[in-house]
């Protein structure tokens, strides 16, 4: 958290817990299995709502960073609905103002921005997993529309959703399927 000055402290029993939610994200991000970069997000998520939590019931300083965990833990649980500002504004507590001005301050980006990260690393996974067309995984993401799914999530990979699908497997989403053999042979 960019400019967060305050101090921690942290139970032995607290102490287990950071732990114990530090090795589960050290062993999914050894992992290979599919979705890790998803649930990697949602176990930082899940750190940084524990030590929100503990910030709130310290009686250290004061700090707007538990209102910008529970805007972002909507943004995890409801990103494939619509969602403006003036949701997050509700959840958070906030003003639209103090919102976008902690959030980017916390964050590095506005809420907005930061739900479309949010809506791209999904869609990221369903990509993988190639049982959906682009229209099917932009609506299952949040976006309503396809063209706008692909410009956005160009402008956070850097290469269209059909071009990072066809890199991660392996070959051309929409090309023909090939003929069997014993069809190729009986042509000739």
């Amino acid at each position: 958290m960019r400019g967060f000055s305050g101090r921690l402290t942290l139970t032995p029993e607290q102490i287990g817990q950071a732990t114990a939610l530090m090795q589960r994200i050290e062993a999914e991000r050894e992992t290979r299995r599919e979705g890790r970069r998803v649930m990697l997000e949602s176990l930082f998520v899940e750190f940084l709502l524990f030590l929100c939590r503990r910030f709130s019931e310290d009686s250290g300083p004061a700090t707007r960073v538990m209102p910008v965990a529970r805007a972002i833990g909507y943004m995890n649980r409801h990103y494939a609905e619509s969602m403006c500002l003036d949701d997050l504004v509700v959840v958070s507590g906030l003003s639209k103002r103090s919102l976008i001005r902690y959030f980017k301050h916390t964050t590095g980006a506005p809420p907005m921005r930061y739900l479309q990260k949010v809506r791209v690393a999904k869609a990221r996974s369903l990509l993988r997993n190639g049982e959906h067309s682009i229209t099917r995984i932009a609506m299952d993401t949040g976006f309503n529309d396809a063209a706008y799914f692909s410009f956005v999530f160009k402008r956070h990979t850097g290469c269209a959703p059909t071009r990072y699908q066809e890199r991660v497997m392996g070959t051309r989403v929409n090309a023909p399927p090939k003929a069997p053999l014993s069809a190729t042979l009986e042509a000739d």
